[in-house]
């Protein structure tokens, strides 16, 4: 599974537009991530879903994200959450839609605000370009950076690497 994010001011209206292109809305629940590590190249972080939670490895693409490896894991312990640094960790509501097969999760976050995600399988990248083409988007803002480093600029911190 692969990632394009895109940056939205109004959650509402991109919704909106999802319901216009024939989407369903699944329902929402909240997500906790824990980033362990990351640099401009790859992510490893712990995520909290329904009471589970798992280690993800995350890749850069050339354009968006590719989900490298995931693993549920049995024993939180060992990996101490409670010692995240604050501006390393990050929680959310995700709207996950269904739009004619197209897989797309918006995401509430408490503190940097609204993101889309359009999921693809390998190989079909253009088809989830196509498909955000296609939603008319009046300032299309794709991120090209893990949402760890929006919550690090918003407290001025540097994009990777222990605080300043």
């Amino acid at each position: 599974m692969n990632e394009l994010k895109i940056a939205v001011d109004d959650r509402e209206a991109f919704e909106k537009r999802l319901l216009r292109a024939g989407g369903v809305m699944g329902e929402p629940h909240w997500v906790g991530n824990w980033y362990l590590e990351s640099n401009q190249k790859r992510v490893l972080k712990i995520v909290q879903a329904n009471g589970i939670y798992r280690l993800l490895e995350l890749r850069k693409l050339e354009a968006g994200f590719a989900f490298v490896t995931e693993k549920t894991i049995e024993d939180i312990g060992p990996y101490r959450l409670d010692r995240t640094p604050p501006e390393n960790v990050l929680h959310k509501v995700v709207h996950s839609w269904d739009v004619k097969g197209q897989s797309v999760d918006v995401l509430a976050f408490d503190d940097i605000g609204v993101y889309v995600c359009v999921n693809y399988q390998d190989g079909a990248q253009q088809e989830a370009i196509a498909f955000i083409t296609s939603l008319k988007l009046p300032d299309l803002r794709y991120v090209e950076v893990p949402f760890k480093v929006l919550k690090r600029r918003r407290m001025g911190l540097p994009d990777f690497g222990e605080p300043a």
